[in-house]
């Protein structure tokens, strides 16, 4: 696909690809659990990748309105960063 995107054909084409992976996405705390242990896994011993992760991590906890389960990746983010 290129730009402009299309919303709809966008979303078409992500649920085919994700049925066609057999993921499975309808349960969204489930996604958020895996999707932030795919960004720690990745991150591990890559220390050119913390900030990045702690930065989408943050973002995380700010899209689930601040869920206190996540605050220490919220926390992190800023101690690195100052």
């Amino acid at each position: 696909m290129s730009k402009p995107f299309n919303q709809f054909e966008m979303q078409e084409l992500t649920s085919k690809v994700l049925s066609d992976l057999k993921i499975e996405y309808s349960d969204k705390e489930q996604v958020i659990h895996n999707y932030i242990y795919y960004l720690i896994f990745n991150s591990v011993n890559k220390p050119e990748t913390y900030l990045e992760s702690l930065r989408e991590l943050k973002d995380i906890y700010y899209y689930l309105n601040m869920d206190s389960r996540y605050s220490n990746f919220y926390l992190l983010y800023f101690a690195k960063t100052i």
